[in-house]
């Protein structure tokens, strides 16, 4: 299973070098990979080949999920991104708030002898563009 840990102690990259940056965070990458397909991956698989549930496998795996999710928003430097992830975990533990929005049939007020003349027209409507797709 996927487990927290610090990240491996790297040489001191000075802020101007760029590429050794580049070079250190693609290790990383690369590890956690490594560690999500040697672990992770291979329990989902697992679980898959004995037929596990989809609603089992999500139960599962919510709280490694949610685990990461909350690793991600606190070590990204982006304060849109880590905003967004938190929003996203908070909803997935206690559920989105839910929009009412009240709807009006635009069809609500009219009489039947109104009902019956409008269908009679979408029906008109409808058989004249049958017509003109038959030609």
């Amino acid at each position: 299973m996927h487990t927290a840990r610090p990240k491996r102690r790297r040489p001191h990259i000075g802020p101007n070098n760029r590429e050794q940056r580049q070079a250190a965070k693609l290790a990383d990458a690369v590890s956690d990979f490594e560690e999500f397909r040697n672990g992770l991956l291979k329990a989902i698989r697992v679980d898959v080949k004995n037929k596990m549930s989809p609603k089992h496998l999500r139960e599962k795996y919510a709280a490694i999920l949610q685990g990461r999710m909350i690793t991600d928003a606190l070590t990204t430097e982006d304060v849109k991104e880590a905003t967004a992830i938190a929003k996203d975990v908070i909803d997935r533990v206690e559920g989105k708030a839910t929009e009412r929005k009240e709807v009006t049939h635009k069809f609500k007020d009219l009489s039947d002898q109104e009902l019956k003349s409008i269908l009679e027209s979408e029906e008109a409507d409808l058989k004249e563009m049958e017509r003109k797709f038959d030609q």
